[in-house]
């Protein structure tokens, strides 16, 4: 019965300290303008293939690029789009996973991109960078030399302007 006591007053003692230890300090949250930066430098990961729409996620991955268009449940996500698509193959899936890879620089997770458009030259010239969260998603958009739109009523979208090429679209989900 001691060696009891004393184990669980040692077990409690254990749980007590890492308890109580301050939480490891986390790095601020990136700022749109950081952001913004590292999109820019990583957007050229979509100019090779000429990727035009890209979902990531568990239950729907889709890509839309040169090779054409892959999706995973391709019956249930490819109905309804507009493009239609075959099922997600093993190079398709790998070119979703590097290219997310190069595309998570938000605070959030990041999900997708769309509306992508391409100069004559194969450089981005437009692009919807979305990055989910909980009640609602981030919106970055590359669109040099935008008009920033009104914000939409309910404030359930509000526009931010963060420079001369990109604004900030935060979509209120509730």
């Amino acid at each position: 019965m001691a060696r009891c006591r004393t184990a669980l007053v040692g077990i409690v003692a254990l749980v007590a300290a890492a308890c109580s230890a301050a939480p490891e300090a986390q790095p601020p949250p990136p700022e749109p303008h950081e952001i913004t930066a590292a999109l820019t430098e990583a957007m050229t990961v979509l100019e090779p293939d000429q990727v035009t729409m890209l979902r990531t996620g568990d239950r729907r991955r889709r890509i839309e690029y040169r090779r054409g268009a892959f999706a995973s449940a391709s019956a249930e996500h490819c109905s309804y789009e507009m493009n239609p698509c075959r099922a997600l193959d093993d190079d398709a899936a790998a070119d979703i996973d590097r290219i997310a890879a190069a595309l998570d620089v938000g605070r959030t997770d990041f999900a997708g991109v769309d509306r992508v458009i391409y100069s004559s030259d194969g450089a981005v010239m437009q692009a919807e960078f979305h990055y989910y969260y909980l009640f609602g998603s981030e919106v970055f958009i590359y669109e040099p030399g935008y008009h920033l739109p009104p914000d939409e009523p309910g404030r359930e979208r509000v526009y931010t302007a963060i420079d001369q090429n990109w604004y900030l679209a935060t979509v209120d989900w509730l």
